[in-house]
């Protein structure tokens, strides 16, 4: 048997569902969440926004931070690079990603964001189609260059439209600059699967709109199509749902067994070089939910069933399976409960047996350091303000500078409010919080920026008046 790590958290006056988890060469787990509540300190501005959120191998929250999307967000992957410690997660956005992108098409928008090793803003890339499209996976490619699959319903970036709903690849340098866009599919509604990369080159697999996959090959550097797609019929497979490669060359797709099957309960191993099969395994009818391909063995997550002499009959008794990537021998299964709504998600760690979430994000206590950036530790964004007006007197707006720190904000606001305020941080429970004392006989009135440029919330802060 082995030991699964499970936990269940929630987000205050609000939901929190995780959408995707990675891992890194420590053995670090990295969460994103759809949040439409408070998540160690930090609020959405829009109905929903996306959390990060780096664990270490003890269950250890090491830092949180927040998208701080000016409209409703969703994130759907997240990749980090080994050789420097970048932080990409990928998704869709209705509207503006924040008050400084401007928005370059209608409808849902792809968005990619990248954070340093610390959690620090490095760039945000917003590109949309006239149309909805949605940025769906992500990926590293060993030089650095960021990989992203998406669906697109219109021509987005450098793309030809293919008609329908076309999946996309899109290569970003590392300041988040598009190099190329590619269209992939047919003159249908088709559909993206997963992006995987070996060596220089990037795997695509998608559906098209008759029920039969399909896996594309790209140049990582150029995005020169590499032949003609595989067909999920020569492996003896319908449409893909799940795909994975190790480093061995071996690639995993889960899928139907044949066109128009409906049920994805087929696990077959191949070799990417010639495409012949190395093993099927038949799960008869039990869908598989997640695949996670490493350190020699295949870890797959089951569409889970109630139990009806459970104490929560609406919850799911989820299996965990675990099968040798050599030739599909088992070697652990188990039975954990997740909740009814929520999807597992596995990321296979070394010396550990696997960790599993399954919904909400886990709580951490936020330090504001004297110097740290409050752009890279809270949802704000320069340029976000809220106002300050004492004894009604015109009010005096106090905007959010690029690089600002707790120190310089307490500055600031001290230097505007001298006469009829003490202006200082306190320390309570760990946490550092912005003091705004009225002096003797003098009233203030705190409030709220306009919209999503309020900073108020941001920094834990309540509109309202203050006399001493």
């Amino acid at each position: 048997a082995s030991n699964v790590s499970k936990t269940d958290f929630a987000a205050t006056n609000g939901s929190a569902k995780i959408r995707a988890m990675t891992k890194d060469a420590d053995g670090n787990l990295y969460l994103i969440a759809d949040s439409s509540g408070e998540i160690a300190n930090f609020n959405p501005k829009a109905a929903t926004d996306v959390v990060l959120q780096k664990i270490d191998s003890a269950g250890n929250v090491v830092f949180s931070r927040s998208l701080g999307s000016a409209s409703a967000a969703q994130g759907f992957s997240i990749a980090v690079n080994d050789n420097d410690g970048t932080i990409a997660i990928a998704g869709a956005v209705n509207g503006k990603l924040d008050n400084s992108v401007t928005s370059t098409g209608t409808g849902l928008e792809s968005f990619v964001a990248a954070f340093d090793e610390n959690g620090k803003d490095l760039w945000q890339h917003q590109q949309g189609a006239t149309g909805d499209d949605s940025a769906i996976d992500v990926k590293f490619a060993q030089d650095g260059t960021l990989m992203v699959l998406g669906k697109t319903t219109n021509a987005i970036g450098s793309s030809t439209a293919l008609g329908g709903t076309d999946t996309y690849v899109q290569a970003l340098d590392t300041s988040g600059n598009e190099i190329y866009t590619k269209s992939l599919g047919t003159s249908g509604n088709d559909a993206p699967v997963s992006l995987q990369i070996s060596g220089t080159q990037a795997y695509v697999a998608w559906n098209d709109d008759s029920n039969n996959g399909h896996l594309s090959r790209l140049n990582t550097s150029d995005g020169s199509i590499g032949g003609a797609d595989v067909l999920a019929s020569s492996i003896g497979m319908g449409r893909f749902s799940q795909f994975a490669i190790d480093n061995s060359g071996n690639a995993v797709f889960v899928g139907e067994k044949t066109t128009n099957d409906a049920m994805y309960d087929q696990l077959k191993s191949v070799k990417l070089s010639n495409m012949s099969v190395n093993f099927t395994k038949d799960f008869s009818g039990a869908p598989i939910n997640s695949l996670n391909l490493s350190n020699g063995r295949i870890d797959l997550a089951f569409e889970g069933v109630t139990d009806e002499n459970a104490a929560d009959k609406l919850a799911l008794q989820t299996k965990l399976r675990g099968i040798s990537s050599t030739d599909g021998s088992d070697i652990y299964t188990m039975n954990v409960q997740a909740e009814a709504d929520s999807k597992v998600m596995i990321a296979g760690i070394d010396n550990q047996s696997k960790s599993l979430e399954s919904m909400g994000l886990p709580q951490g206590e936020m330090l504001f350091g004297e110097s740290q950036s409050l752009t890279d530790v809270t949802g704000l964004h320069a340029g976000d303000f809220f106002y300050i007006a004492a004894n009604g007197g015109s009010k005096r707006k106090i905007t959010i500078d690029k690089g600002e720190t707790m120190t310089t904000l307490t500055t600031k606001i001290a230097s505007s409010l001298s006469r009829y305020a003490n202006v200082s941080t306190l320390i309570k429970n760990g946490s550092k919080y912005l003091s705004i004392m009225p002096k003797d006989k003098f009233k203030l009135e705190i409030s709220a920026g306009d919209g999503v440029l309020d900073a108020l919330k941001q920094l834990g802060m309540d509109a309202g008046v203050a006399q001493s």
